[in-house]
C-alpha cells in the first residue's frame, strides 16, 4: 500500500501465487458483487465486492470468474459484441458468504506476473490501507530502508554550498540509522527528500513508507501519512515524489514538503508545508522519522550549517543542468562576468551579474515572475529560450501563436507554467512544454502545418525522452489542423503509418481459432470476427499478441465462413477469411 508506481499510489495488497494461475479466490466478507469489469490492460479481468459495513473489495487480474459470474460475464459479451466489459448486475444477483470462492487468480491486464490484486475501498471509492486489518499472514519487524536524500532551493536567494541547485547525497547506515558525514552549507528556504523502500519478512518484493515525520533541531515542522488515497486524485503522486528527477533519472525521491497545488490528503497533522529557512550562522540538525504500516522505525540525520549566500562553492556541489527552470528560478551559466537578459514583450534589456562562479564558469539566476527570457547575451555567447507565455493554474486558458493553438483546463495545472514552444518543421517535429512538468487533465493542441508533405493521412506520435522512440497519439483534422490531446508535454512528431497490421493464425479447427496480431507503429486499435456473420468473442492478451475465440455454445462446433478484421490506429485493416 502506497508503493510509489508511474502516475499513481498501488493501492491495496499484490498476493504472490508462485507463479501459477487458477488459485481460488475467497470473498474477503459477506456481501455482493455491484461491478464486473474486463479491459485489456489495469486490472484486466476484475470484481468489486459491496459489505454490509459500507467497505469495498476489488480482486484485480483474475484469470475467471466463478461458474455463476463466468456465464453472465460470457452471455453480457455476446449482447454487447465486446470483448471489453464494464456492468454493474443488481445487488441481488451474485451474493457470496465470506470465503465462498468467487474467482481464480491469473495475470490479465497490466499484471507483471501471475498474482492477486487486493484492495479494500471506502463506499466512495477511496482506497485505505488494508494492512490496518492486521492480516496473520504477514510478517514485518523491518524498518524502512532509506538509501538517498536530497536537498533542494526553494527561491532564488537560495543556496546548498554556495550554488543554486538540487545537491544528492548517499546514506550510510548504522543500526536502523541513515546519516552522510557531510556537513551542507545552506542558505535561505530549502526542502528535503528521500529515496528509499520498505520491505516485509520472507519476500523480496518492496513497499511503500507509509509515515514521515521531519523535526529541525528537535522540533517537529512536517509530517504526511498515506493512509487513504482517493480514486480520483491518485495522480497526485507527481507532486508528492520529485517528478522532475523521477523522469530524468528513475530514481523515485520522496518530498519532505508539500508544494503548491497538491491536494493528497496526507498532511492534515503537519505544522508547516515542510519548507525551512537557514540563516547565516548556525547549526541546524535535520531528523527524518520514517514508518511502515507496522510502525517500524528507522530515522535519516543530517546536519545543515548555516551560512552566508555568497560563498565560494564547495564540494559535494549540486547539480545544476544548464538552462535550468526550477519553480520560478531559471538558471544559466556562461563564461562572463555580467550577462543581458532580454524579456519578452519589453523594449529594454536587463543586464545582470553573475550570483557566483565554479571552476571559472559564471552562473546566472532569474526570477521568471520578472518576465519571461526571451534570450540572454553573455559576450558572444547567445541562450536563446522558447517562453511563449505565462500561463496561470486552477483556469481554464487559451493561448496561440503561429506554432499552435493551446487549450488548458482549469484543473490540469498545480503550479504556474512557463510554457515553451517550438517547432522543426522540416523534421515534422514540435515541442510543448517542459516534459518533466506533470500535467493532471488533457491539454489540447491545435495545429496548422506548415510543412506541405503533411496530410491528414498523417497523425501525432509523442517521443520518448530517451531514444525517441514514437508512441501514438492520434489527432482529429479539420481545415487544414490536427487537433490532439495529452496528459504530458515534450515533443510530438507526425508520421504515416500505411501498413496493416500483422495477422498469423497459431489454430484453427472447430473448437478453437487463435490468432497472434500486432502493428509495428500506431498499435492496434480494435478486431472483430465473425462465424456465418454472427458475432465470436476473441479474448486478447496485448502483452503476447493474441486473441482465441471463446464460444458461447461450447457444444456448437466453429464451422462455415470464419472472418477476423483487424484495425490500427492509423485505420489500416487487415481482413482474414476462411471456411471451416
Amino acid at each position: 500500500m502506497g508503493e510509489i508506481r508511474p502516475g499513481h499510489f498501488h493501492g491495496g495488497l499484490d498476493i504472490k501465487t508462485e507463479g501459477v494461475e487458477g488459485l481460488p479466490v475467497y470473498a474477503a466478507e459477506d456481501g455482493y458483487i455491484y461491478r464486473i469489469k474486463v479491459s485489456t490492460r489495469g486490472y484486466g479481468r476484475a470484481l468489486y465486492m459491496q459489505h454490509r459495513d459500507g467497505s469495498r473489495t476489488l480482486y484485480g487480474h483474475l484469470k475467471s470468474f466463478d461458474d455463476r459470474l463466468e456465464s453472465y460475464k460470457l452471455q453480457k459479451h455476446y449482447e454487447e459484441e465486446e470483448f471489453e466489459l464494464d456492468i454493474f448486475p443488481d445487488e441481488n444477483m451474485f451474493r457470496y458468504k465470506k470465503g465462498d470462492v468467487i474467482a481464480f487468480s491469473g495475470n490479465t491486464g497490466s499484471s507483471g506476473g501471475p498474482h492477486l490484486h487486493f484492495e479494500i475501498r471506502r463506499n466512495d471509492d477511496a482506497v485505505m490501507n488494508p494492512l490496518k486489518y492486521n492480516f496473520n499472514e504477514i510478517r514485518d519487524n523491518i524498518a524502512p530502508i532509506p538509501s538517498r536524500v536530497a536537498i533542494v532551493p526553494k527561491n532564488p536567494e537560495s543556496r546548498i554550498n554556495g550554488t543554486f541547485g538540487r545537491l544528492e547525497l548517499p546514506l550510510y547506515r548504522s543500526g536502523n540509522t541513515y546519516t552522510n558525514r557531510a556537513v551542507i552549507k545552506a542558505h535561505g528556504t530549502v526542502g528535503i527528500e528521500f529515496q528509499g523502500i520498505d520491505r516485509a519478512n520472507m519476500t523480496s518484493n518492496t513497499y511503500g513508507i507509509n509515515k514521515v515525520v521531519m523535526e529541525v533541531n528537535g522540533k517537529e515542522i512536517y509530517r504526511h501519512e498515506i493512509g487513504l488515497v482517493p480514486f480520483e486524485i491518485t495522480r497526485m503522486i507527481n507532486l508528492f515524489v520529485d517528478y522532475k528527477t523521477w523522469q530524468k533519472t528513475y530514481k523515485r525521491f520522496q518530498r519532505c514538503y508539500k508544494v503548491d497545488g497538491n491536494l493528497l490528503p496526507f498532511y492534515d497533522e503537519s505544522p508547516s508545508s515542510g519548507f525551512f529557512t537557514v540563516p547565516e550562522s548556525g547549526l541546524y540538525k535535520v531528523v527524518i522519522h520514517l514508518y511502515d504500516s507496522y510502525d517500524n522505525h528507522s530515522k535519516i540525520e543530517l546536519n545543515l550549517q548555516g551560512a552566508p549566500q555568497n560563498i565560494t562553492p564547495e564540494v559535494p556541489l549540486p547539480k545544476t543542468d544548464d538552462d535550468l527552470l526550477n519553480e520560478n528560478t531559471y538558471v544559466f551559466s556562461a563564461y562572463s562576468p555580467t550577462a543581458t537578459v532580454y524579456i519578452k514583450d519589453e523594449t529594454e534589456p536587463v543586464e545582470i551579474e553573475a550570483d557566483y562562479k565554479v571552476g571559472g564558469e559564471s552562473f546566472f539566476t532569474w526570477d521568471m515572475r520578472l518576465g519571461l527570457p526571451d534570450s540572454v547575451i553573455c559576450n558572444a555567447q547567445v541562450i536563446k529560450n522558447n517562453y511563449v507565455n505565462t500561463i496561470m493554474p486552477f483556469a481554464n486558458t487559451t493561448y496561440f501563436n503561429d506554432i499552435a493553438e493551446v487549450k488548458i483546463p482549469q484543473n490540469a495545472l498545480s503550479d504556474t507554467l512557463y510554457l515553451e514552444m517550438s517547432t522543426d518543421a522540416s523534421n515534422k517535429v514540435y515541442s510543448f512544454g517542459d516534459e518533466d512538468i506533470p500535467l493532471f487533465a488533457p491539454v489540447s493542441f491545435t495545429i496548422k502545418p506548415t510543412n506541405r508533405e503533411i496530410d491528414n493521412s498523417y497523425q501525432m506520435y509523442s517521443l520518448s525522452r530517451r531514444g525517441n522512440h514514437p508512441s501514438y497519439v492520434g489527432g482529429e483534422w479539420k481545415d487544414g489542423k490536427i487537433t490532439f490531446k495529452t496528459r504530458s508535454f515534450g515533443r510530438f512528431v507526425f508520421l504515416q503509418d500505411n501498413v496493416m497490421p500483422s495477422l498469423r493464425v497459431i489454430r484453427r479447427d472447430a473448437s478453437s481459432f487463435v490468432c497472434r496480431i500486432g502493428d509495428g507503429l500506431s498499435g492496434i486499435s480494435d478486431f472483430r470476427a465473425t462465424i456465418n456473420g454472427d458475432w465470436l468473442l476473441m479474448q486478447y492478451d496485448y502483452r503476447k499478441g493474441l486473441i482465441w475465440s471463446e464460444r458461447l455454445n461450447k457444444s456448437k462446433p466453429l464451422k462455415g465462413t470464419l472472418e477476423l478484421r483487424v484495425k490500427d490506429n492509423a485505420g489500416n485493416e487487415r481482413v482474414y477469411r476462411s471456411f471451416l
